[in-house]
């Protein structure tokens, strides 16, 4: 999965957006919980679910929907050739490169061309 992400932000040109959701366990599609979030205290493994996370993500994904600059989505860089993304931590928000920006997905992606 991490490949067919790194290949989309290839094919917008590196002008898209990316996160990396790195809060334990760290489970594929675990942001779900976050991105739907509707007040329930843990996900169904029984992991607490942190409201304030839960909270700027939709602020984020909201203010992607609505557009306009200076919304709080710019949190989130644009991808660029440097692959740029925010990892989702629980405990903050730092600028990290996209671990997918690696020889091994450019060879995959190569086939696909």
């Amino acid at each position: 999965m991490d490949c067919v992400a790194f290949g989309v932000h290839g094919a917008y040109r590196n002008q898209s957006r990316g996160y990396q959701f790195s809060y334990f366990p760290g489970m594929h599609a675990q942001d779900l919980e976050y991105t739907f979030f509707n007040g329930q205290e843990a996900n169904g493994l029984g992991v607490p679910v942190l409201p304030a996370v839960a909270a700027v993500m939709q602020r984020w994904f909201v203010d992607f929907i609505v557009g306009g600059t200076g919304n709080s989505y710019t949190q989130i860089p644009v991808y660029t050739a440097q692959a740029n993304m925010v990892n989702i931590t629980g405990t903050g928000y730092p600028v990290v490169r996209d671990p997918a920006a690696n020889k091994r997905c450019r060879y995959w992606l190569e086939g696909l061309s």
